[in-house]
């Protein structure tokens, strides 16, 4: 049965590519309702960092989560903002499986 109660973290092993390495972290996501996230989305002053920050609840990662560490990632390893959005996005989106 499909139930209305949902779960408040949802965590994905998120497998990442690029300069030569392919990495597997843990990240737990916020499960943010569908409203806060738009909400979040139209404010004109919220930058993809403050995305990360309210999606990602913890991560596996030698890097601060926060504003800070995110930039640092983000120099280190261009493209890991859009990683952690789209694995986001994998952990919230439900699917069909073959029966």
């Amino acid at each position: 049965m499909l139930r209305k109660k949902r779960h408040e973290t949802l965590t994905l092993a998120l497998t990442v590519i690029g300069q030569g390495d392919k990495i597997k972290f843990n990240v737990t996501y916020n499960n943010l309702r569908t409203t806060e996230l738009t909400a979040l989305q139209e404010n004109p002053d919220f930058t993809m960092g403050q995305m990360v920050l309210a999606m990602v609840k913890s991560w596996e990662c030698e890097y601060e989560l926060s504003i800070e560490g995110l930039t640092e990632l983000e120099e280190d390893r261009p493209g890991m903002i859009e990683a952690l959005i789209a694995g986001y996005n994998e952990a919230r989106r439900m699917s069909k499986t073959k029966n």
